[in-house]
């Protein structure tokens, strides 16, 4: 399965529904050139997040790091985190990602297994990410039992969803179990990191219109400079262009789901003319508004979904 574009509410936490209240849990294979935009942008969800690299290379922005991830290795993300991933390598890089929700591991919530292994460890703050490396024993481990659970899901044999509770379980365990909490110091900077969340749901929701620094800065209490400055820490990119960011995206959606003009979609979005608009949509996209839209409108035509084929926006 792969959502070829994240739901997003207004405080930027994912909606895609992972699972169900009777089995919360989905196991995602997301080729990042199938996706909006070709990356899957800034995000944060109460699930954790255990990934194996299968193809290429991917970059991991999470807090105000970035990791790059080759094909063998995986990274854990903790519930909460802010993150986004890239290609670092070929633009149709892949990878496994297990989303599981903290109900799965712990069984009940007044259980023994919650309130010792689950709780304790949940958002904490010496382990909020952790690259997880093919070369290390443990760590292979793990990323052994994602590539079992995706084997096993995409089967869907007599029995699957214990077999993979079963496994989510152990990869937790795991990772509790032999990763060094002894230090006592804290691996994440919360600094910025609520504001840059208010920020971004901010952008997202007024993006088509002529934002300021000013406007945003106002919305998040901050004054215009510590504003710049945090966006930049946190994420790595400058306000503006996560404004354009958010604005290719929805003219993406108007070109895929609409038959308005690219001069209409160009206004819509925000953009100041058209020929700024394509020039920014050529230079991320690689090709003409109009041009990606007679593309995809063709590559629909040649092949329709399957009748068991899951369709995402």
């Amino acid at each position: 399965m792969q959502v070829l574009d994240i739901q997003i509410n207004e405080q930027r936490q994912e909606v895609t529904p992972h699972g169900d209240f009777s089995f919360p849990l989905v196991v995602y294979h997301t080729i990042l050139s199938r996706n909006i935009l070709g990356f899957v942008d800034w995000h944060w969800h109460e699930d954790v997040q255990f990934y194996l690299v299968t193809h290429g290379a991917i970059r991991v922005y999470v807090d105000h790091r970035s990791y790059v991830v080759p094909e063998g290795d995986g990274f854990f993300i903790n519930s909460n985190e802010l993150h986004m991933v890239r290609p670092e390598g070929p633009p149709d890089s892949s990878y496994i990602c297990v989303d599981a929700d903290a109900h799965l591991i712990a069984g009940f919530w007044g259980s023994v297994v919650n309130l010792r292994y689950v709780q304790p460890y949940l958002r904490h703050p010496q382990l909020p990410w952790l690259m997880l490396e093919e070369n290390v024993d443990w760590q292979k481990e793990i990323l052994d039992m994602v590539r079992q659970t995706y084997v096993i899901d995409t089967a869907k044999g007599f029995g699957y969803e214990m077999d993979i509770a079963i496994l989510v379980k152990r990869m937790w365990i795991q990772l509790i179990r032999n990763f060094d909490f002894s230090s006592g110091k804290s691996s994440h900077s919360a600094v910025g990191s609520e504001h840059v969340q208010n920020m971004i749901a901010y952008i997202r929701e007024n993006s088509s219109s002529a934002l300021t620094i000013e406007q945003i800065a106002k919305a998040v209490g901050l004054s215009g400079s510590e504003c710049c400055r945090t966006f930049k820490k946190v994420t790595g990119s400058t306000i503006f262009s996560y404004v354009q960011t958010c604005r290719l995206a929805e003219a993406v959606e108007l070109l895929l789901h609409s038959e308005d003009s690219i001069s209409q979609i160009a206004y819509e979005t925000g953009f100041c003319s058209t020929s700024y608009f394509i020039e920014i949509f050529k230079k991320q996209m690689g090709t003409t508004p109009l041009k990606y839209r007679k593309a995809r409108q063709a590559e629909r035509d040649a092949k329709p979904p399957a009748p068991d084929e899951p369709t995402t926006d």
